[in-house]
């Protein structure tokens, strides 16, 4: 349960941190770029501060054994988020210029 639980909360964070970086067309290359912006860079600062505090926090929540499994687990949905909040703005982009 705690490891499902931590997956969606991965999952929210994840498509929440994928705003780090803010996803344009460059007409001159005729593809994606990125560049990370202040909300971007407030949102990296955030990131940063829970993987270092990650375990602490899980622990207030979850007995000490399973910690690690949470905190794997939350890491696997920010990665997973971080992907369908990627792979989103790139579609969104490719529709935009009417390539897809």
């Amino acid at each position: 349960m705690f490891a499902t639980l931590g997956i969606l909360i991965g999952l929210f964070m994840g498509i929440i941190s994928a705003r780090m970086y803010h996803l344009s067309w460059n007409h001159d290359a005729k593809k994606i770029v990125s560049r990370l912006d202040v909300v971007g860079a407030i949102i990296l600062v955030l990131y940063i501060l829970f993987v270092i505090v990650r375990s602490r926090l899980i622990g207030i929540f979850v007995a000490a054994p399973m910690v690690g499994a949470v905190g794997l687990s939350i890491t696997a949905g920010i990665m997973i988020g971080r992907v369908i909040g990627t792979r989103n703005a790139i579609i969104e982009i490719l529709k935009e210029r009417e390539i897809i």
